[in-house]
């Protein structure tokens, strides 16, 4: 086994006792879970893609021609999924070299179909060019269909502050509240004055108390990989549910939701409680 693969399967058993979050299929878990990677494949590769390589193993395993070639992904992805650092598809790319291999051997016996299943495969990914990060596939209903299954790398890695600036500029929007998940930083793109921020709730101290975050008529930039709460604390995993309960007005990219609420009443604050009666002397 070459060197750098096994270091790869040893980093792999080390992370299984890691625990963040993991979001799949709408719901967060903290811990492994085992059909993860197996998800991630089936709606982040292109269909046709996932035929080809298919195929492909069957050839091998009919022909017992190259079975080598089905040991390291197998092996790669069943330690992934027993690993708790389940964080996006990108876990486990080593795998795929060896898929491509596969569909080589199915290309050996029937060339045709090999070349008509690698231009399909090609063609969806270049359809959705440059947003290569938040690419799902057509059986899982796209990008914007993305936040149903995976969150985090998987859709959303902060890469779409440069389309959130583009649309704003392209609908003459100046200001507006932005909640950003990601390792870019939102001042190269806006002026602090004119985008004010809302701190996502990650400890007691950024949320200040407020378990439910409610907006304001105006509006609200929040990143995708924020929406569904599996990053904060248990008193906080509701902070952005408004959001969740609406469609958003536009996206920047795939993983920045916008919402125009600029028409909407503003929110009513709670009605204070009623003092208890005095006691009578």
């Amino acid at each position: 086994v070459p060197a750098p693969f096994w270091d790869g399967c040893v980093s792999l058993l080390h992370s299984s006792a890691e625990r963040p979050p993991i979001y799949l299929n709408g719901q967060t878990f903290h811990q492994a879970q085992p059909l993860y990677f197996l998800t991630a494949l089936a709606v982040k590769v292109p269909i046709a893609l996932l035929l080809a390589i298919a195929a492909g193993a069957t050839v091998a395993i009919k022909e017992r021609r190259a079975l080598i070639l089905l040991f390291p992904p197998i092996l790669y992805i069943a330690l992934a999924s027993l690993s708790g650092h389940q964080l996006g598809i990108r876990l486990i790319l080593p795998a795929l070299p060896f898929g491509a291999l596969l569909v080589a051997q199915l290309a050996r016996r029937h060339t045709k179909a090999a070349a008509v299943l690698i231009a399909l495969a090609t063609a969806e990914s270049l359809a959705r060019f440059p947003h290569g990060i938040a690419f799902f596939n057509l059986a899982a209903g796209g990008p914007d269909n993305g936040l149903h299954y995976l969150a985090d790398s998987n859709l959303d890695w902060g890469q779409d502050l440069p389309a959130l600036k583009a649309w704003a500029k392209a609908n003459n929007i100046e200001e507006f509240r932005l909640s950003y998940f990601g390792g870019d930083v939102p001042w190269r793109h806006f002026w602090d004055q004119k985008v004010r921020p809302i701190v996502p709730p990650y400890t007691d101290a950024h949320a200040k108390g407020v378990t439910i975050f409610e907006p304001a008529p105006e509006i609200h930039a929040i990143s995708a990989s924020l929406l569904h709460g599996a990053y904060f604390p248990p008193p906080y995993k509701d902070f952005y549910k408004r959001f969740r309960e609406m469609q958003p007005t536009a996206k920047a990219g795939y993983s920045i939701f916008i919402y125009d609420l600029r028409n909407r009443p503003a929110p009513t604050p709670p009605a204070p409680s009623a003092a208890p009666p005095t006691p009578a002397p």
